[in-house]
């Protein structure tokens, strides 16, 4: 008996080992086989999901460490992070499964490429250059080892599988042969394409559903129609566990998508980039018109299912190329990716659409009895058709082949584990032992990424994959208030991907009011702060400036370096720790504010509601509030305050008389009501019915004002008000500066001066004894009397010099406070006097932004000698400063900066700030004359020092009479509650002590 045995498994199997060799071969020349360092921007958050859903299986409904709290299997590519966490499971470390996943990956996306040619009828020949020039394409580069999205790439390979199969399936049908074994595959790799990536998914499926729409002819739409159900809703039921809670994250988080839309340059499709730039190469563009050309020269002709699939892959080619590169043309069209994206797309458009026409050509050029060419009469070239169409294979990959030889090894990986080794050692070492009581706050992806896989036992407010934030809207709140409350414009600077998704500006407090970081650092449960870029530097210096609030310590930058890319940077560390936090569950008495709205906005008005009780820093130690999705949930819930709209109150009426008799009702109105009005409020029994005439957007238009108006008018907190009294006014004063009074202070080591003074003039003699260095020469004056810092203070002097020198002008606190200072230098040329007038208001240098001063007790030149000069003489004459007038108010006790509370002052004042007995002060607070405001917040101060209390405020302009009142939050009592993770799901707490009303 003969056994016929089939050569076509052998022939595959060397196909895949020359394949497979090839892929070896170029891995190693790139880099990435030796080493299993993960590599690309986001590898160690790749790295870190695996680590994640390895240790943490089962349990996979709800992740706390991320985002405050979510769902991690929402969208999550199983294509990407399943394998690999298997192979954990059985052992092997994240980094090193992450690798061996990622080379299995790499290697079947050269093979799914060449399977995806032969299946559309192109020979080994095209196929294998086909590979090669899927592997040579930057555009993959950067979504792997340069960028870091690998779970894209490691479902890209299923993408052309499954339409590979849906090819043939479709081929199958036209040719009335049974399809079935192919149909079951064709189910099979659909279904698994759609617990990949989800922009894959969605790409794959636009390709092949158009495809099949056309495949049948157009003569068979409805065929075509059939098909696409028969293909698609087998896959699309399986996995609908996976789809709806995409479908409903993303539809949450549509209004806050952001995409990078800076339209491409047109180089990107033609000439290969450097690192972090996707870009195709040199063969793409040339090879398509190529191909298309000769296939109109030959007059070849499509199969209904070819030329089904080259429209299919036109209309899709012709989207990526829109969203791209045709601006005016966006708002017609969804967009599902940044405009970079559309370069990786054209790519994987172009590999498809290569074998396709080799195959249109191949069949064309079948047989050997026709001369295609034939030159001259005496010099006759005979090329029929089956040579013609070796050398056009033949030329195709010899020139895929030299353009691979040129690029690969030019690709190289980036490596951003020492930068990350260096931002975790640093904030491991400021934090010390994780806590599940408490989160940590990152600035940016350079952290975020990382975390997961640093950090697996430390929770923090956000995360790298933004897509899956259950809150977009106060996340990007939080984020915006926390890192560039004082740094706004910096925000459109930044990475994509690290801006705030919402546009929060309107519900800001005042850029000084720092009474919002509490309230969002309180409810995030927030210990530390991490900085490590420089678009923050406002922020972070009014973080210092408030170090009775926070401690703030900086690293020295990190110079990182990336020989991928050639590029050098400086990443500093900023660690921000709040001096009180408030735990991620607490055991608290604080108000508990009822939210229900009937009307169009609710949303809105809810988040007006929670800004106005931002800006008066009333977190949850002081106001819980409760959005209620109806009256019944009102009748249900446990609340003190119910805060609705007057359209909302009129409407559930009787509803609403039954709830007064059991907690207090505030009504704020519908429509916008004459500013200045005041509230009606009717005592029912120990309840309380408030009717606030202003509208949501009125109160929060007004800032601290309507603020305050709310809180003042609705029974959320308790206040204890008292007032500033026995006011000591101090006109304004020109305070002339005796030339006697100076005496030298510091010096450099090669400045020796002299001085000499007459009745109006000081003379500074100022030699160097090393010109080659700069010299420095101080005089120094200490006050009479201390003098504020305010605005309006003004240095004038007269001053001639003999040589251009650098004046240092430098304000110095009274003794009793804190060795510090605030300078301006001022360039002043040699030659004739010169008057000087300089308002404090351009004084912004500090020697240290944690002891900040507002009240100087001297005053400080230094005279800075260039190099190359040997010897200056400086001549100073009525040096003066000129104050405007202000007033001392006493407090019947002292308050500490770090207090919850609110000042409330005359409408006329321009400044304010707080100082006691030993001359120890904060800053002066500068308030707009045009803004007319009566309520300043205790955390708008800033400067003093940590252990400081206050017993008087210096207030400038208004009647001088008429002291401050001071209002502070009462605080309810409360403690934090211990909490441990058994499981990601199972969290266990220790014992709540009997007193507490609530947990939150």
């Amino acid at each position: 008996m003969r056994l016929r045995v089939s050569p076509r498994p052998p022939r595959r199997l060397i196909d895949i080992g020359v394949l497979c060799t090839a892929g070896f071969g170029i891995a190693w020349v790139i880099g990435f086989l030796q080493t299993p360092a993960p590599f690309g921007d986001d590898a160690f958050f790749n790295v870190g999901e695996i680590k994640s859903l390895a240790s943490n299986f089962p349990f996979l409904a709800w992740d706390p460490r991320l985002f405050a709290g979510y769902v991690p299997i929402t969208g999550l590519s199983w294509l990407a992070y399943l394998p690999p966490a298997l192979l954990v499971k059985s052992g092997l470390d994240a980094k090193s499964s992450f690798h061996v996943a990622f080379v299995f990956a790499f290697l079947l996306f050269g093979l799914s490429v060449y399977y995806f040619a032969r299946s559309v009828g192109s020979d080994r020949i095209v196929a294998f250059s086909t590979s090669i020039l899927a592997w040579s394409t930057n555009a993959y580069w950067n979504l792997t080892i340069w960028g870091g999205a690998y779970d894209r790439a490691f479902t890209i390979p299923l993408m052309f599988i499954a339409l590979a199969i849906t090819y043939r399936y479709a081929s199958k049908l036209n040719s009335e042969q049974k399809p079935e074994p192919i149909y079951w595959l064709c189910l099979s790799s659909w279904t698994l394409l759609y617990l990949g990536d989800v922009y894959v998914a969605v790409t794959g499926t636009a390709l092949g559903s158009i495809f099949l729409f056309l495949s049948a002819g157009r003569s068979n739409l409805v065929s075509g129609v059939k098909r696409i159900g028969a293909v698609f809703l087998p896959p699309i039921l399986l996995t609908l566990w996976q789809i709806v809670p995409l479908l409903l994250q993303a539809l949450a988080l549509e209004p806050y998508t952001n995409h990078n839309t800076v339209p491409n340059d047109e180089t990107l499709l033609f000439i290969p980039g450097s690192t972090w730039v996707p870009t195709l190469n040199l063969v793409y563009i040339p090879l398509i018109l190529s191909l298309a050309l000769a296939c109109l020269l030959v007059k070849a002709r499509l199969s209904s299912t070819q030329r089904a699939f080259l429209i299919s892959l036109f209309a899709v080619g012709t989207y990526w190329l829109v969203m791209g590169w045709f601006p005016p043309l966006w708002q017609y069209l969804p967009r599902l990716m940044a405009t970079d994206s559309s370069v990786e797309n054209l790519a994987w458009v172009f590999l498809m659409a290569l074998p396709i026409l080799f195959a249109t050509l191949r069949m064309r050029l079948t047989g050997t009895d026709d001369f295609v060419l034939r030159m001259g009469q005496q010099f006759s070239f005979h090329l029929n058709r089956s040579r013609l169409g070796i050398l056009l294979r033949t030329a195709t990959l010899l020139v895929i082949a030299a353009n691979a030889l040129i690029l690969i090894p030019t690709v190289k990986p980036v490596n951003w584990a020492p930068l990350s080794d260096h931002l975790n050692a640093g904030l491991n070492s400021s934090l010390g032992t994780a806590s599940n009581d408490y989160r940590v706050s990152l600035q940016n992806r350079f952290l975020t990424s990382p975390f997961p896989y640093y950090q697996p036992d430390r929770s923090e407010t956000g995360g790298r994959a933004g897509s899956l934030n259950p809150s977009p809207l106060f996340e990007s709140w939080y984020s915006t208030d926390v890192f560039y409350k004082n740094d706004i414009s910096s925000i459109k600077t930044l990475y994509v991907d690290d801006r705030p998704a919402a546009n929060v500006s309107s519900f800001l407090e005042s850029p000084r009011n720092f009474a919002g970081e509490g309230f969002w650092l309180d409810w995030y449960a927030t210990n530390a702060i991490i900085f490590d870029d420089y678009a923050s530097g406002q922020t972070i210096g009014n973080y210092s400036a408030r170090p009775y609030s926070f401690n703030v310590t900086t690293t020295a930058p990190y110079v990182f370096t990336i020989p991928a890319a050639s590029a050098t940077y400086s990443f500093p560390e900023v660690i921000v720790e709040p001096r009180n936090s408030t735990a991620i569950l607490t055991a608290t008495n604080a108000t508990i504010v009822g939210f229900y709205s009937a009307s169009r906005n609710p949303d809105s008005e809810y988040d007006s509601l929670i800004s106005l009780l931002a800006s008066m820093g009333l977190g949850p130690s002081y106001t819980v509030p409760l959005y209620l999705h109806s009256i019944q949930d009102a009748t249900a819930a446990s609340i003190d305050v119910l805060v609705t709209d007057s359209y909302t109150y009129t409407q559930y009426t009787p509803q609403m008389q039954m709830l007064l008799q059991t907690f207090s009702i505030v009504v704020i109105s519908s429509n916008d009501g004459p500013q200045g009005s005041l509230p009606l409020i009717s005592q029912q029994g120990n309840r309380m019915l408030v009717n606030i005439p202003l509208s949501f957007s009125q109160l929060v238009n007004n800032r601290e004002e309507g603020s305050y108006y709310f809180v003042k008018s609705a029974p959320v907190v308790e206040m204890n008000t008292f007032n500033a009294s026995q006011p000591t006014y101090q006109g304004p004063t020109n305070t002339t500066i005796s030339p006697n009074s100076w005496t030298a202070a510091y010096r450099t080591t090669n400045a020796q001066g002299t001085i000499q003074t007459t009745m109006n003039t000081l003379t500074l003699n100022l030699t160097s004894t090393d010109a080659t260095q700069r010299s420095q020469f101080n005089i120094q004056s200490h006050l009479s009397s201390p003098v504020p810092l305010s605005s309006n203070l003004t240095i004038s002097f007269s001053i001639q010099t003999t040589r251009d020198i650098t004046l240092g002008i430098i304000f110095t606190p009274p003794t009793a406070c804190c060795p510090n200072y605030v300078e301006l230098d001022q360039k002043i040329l040699n030659g004739n006097p010169v008057q000087i007038h300089i308002p404090y208001s351009m004084f912004n240098e500090w020697a240290n932004r944690t002891t900040l001063f507002g009240i100087t007790g001297g005053l400080t030149l230094a005279v800075n000698l260039p190099p190359g000069y040997a010897n200056a003489t400086v001549r100073l004459a009525n040096v003066s400063l000129s104050s405007p007038a202000y007033t001392v108010f006493t407090l019947p006790k002292p308050i500490s900066p770090a207090s919850d509370g609110i000042l409330i002052h005359d409408p006329g004042i321009t400044g304010v700030g707080l100082l006691n007995g030993s001359n120890a002060s904060t800053t002066i607070l500068n308030i707009p004359s045009n803004m007319a405001q009566t309520i300043t917040t205790i955390g708008s101060f800033s400067g003093g020092i940590a252990s400081e209390q206050y017993d008087r405020i210096m207030t400038f302009g208004g009647d001088g009479r008429t002291g401050p009142t001071v209002a502070l939050f009462s605080q309810p009592a409360s403690m934090p509650v211990h909490e441990e993770w058994q499981t990601e799901q199972n969290m266990i707490a220790t014992s709540i002590p009997q007193g507490y009303r609530s947990l939150v």
